[in-house]
């Protein structure tokens, strides 16, 4: 028998870390999206509660380091 390996799943917490951890601040929100910024001027929004696959589809798009 295989084992199942399961996802990472990002709480919000933890999501907030590895967006600053990679030079995004919050710049911004509106209702329930969080626009964040970093200091090239690239933006990243996110909407809360997060999704665990637009997570790591947004980790792996903007090449953020866990």
């Amino acid at each position: 028998m295989s084992k199942v390996q399961r996802m990472k799943v990002y709480e919000r917490r933890e999501f907030e870390r590895i967006l600053s951890a990679n030079g995004y601040k919050l710049n911004r929100n509106n209702g329930s999206h969080h626009i964040y910024v970093n200091e090239s001027g690239r933006h990243i929004t996110v909407k809360y509660p997060i999704n665990p696959c637009i997570s790591r589809r947004l980790i792996k798009e903007y090449g953020l380091i866990t």
